[in-house]
């Protein structure tokens, strides 16, 4: 697949860091679809804030080149009632995007983040573009 075209979609891990060390550093999960550009997806991970173990949240942004911007929003807590913003640079092999996360509220706090193609990914995204084989007994 050409490295221009290649799809963002897989499974990615990554972690966030919180400023000036205030906390330990969070690993993250995304599920990440890219539709021509477009980014959608769900994001999981240990809860930092609510009483619940694990946080979920939902993913929307885009990417233009190496720049990517997505905003996550977490589902179905009081507690996480705010929405991330994650800007990035997407690495040439497309499988590394590298930035800073800064939350959009009245004082913000701001960190950086990096996330990673879970390994494999890339090859199956390759095979899913190949033409199907006919296998016959």
């Amino acid at each position: 697949m050409d490295e221009d075209t290649k799809s963002l979609t897989g499974h990615w891990t990554g972690v966030y860091d919180y400023p000036d060390n205030v906390d330990e550093a969070v690993p993250f999960d995304v599920n990440l679809l890219d539709t021509a550009g477009h980014l959608t997806g769900t994001i999981h991970e240990p809860s930092t804030f609510a009483t619940a173990t694990t946080a979920y949240a939902n993913l929307t942004g885009h990417y233009d080149g190496q720049n990517v911007l997505f905003i996550k929003e977490y589902e179905n807590s009081t507690d996480q009632n705010h929405y991330v913003r994650y800007e990035g640079t997407l690495n040439q092999v497309k499988n590394q995007i590298e930035g800073h996360w800064t939350t959009v509220e009245e004082q913000p706090w701001s960190g950086p983040f990096i996330m990673n193609r879970a390994l494999g990914q890339e090859r199956k995204d390759s095979l899913t573009a190949k033409e199907t084989i006919d296998v016959r007994s």
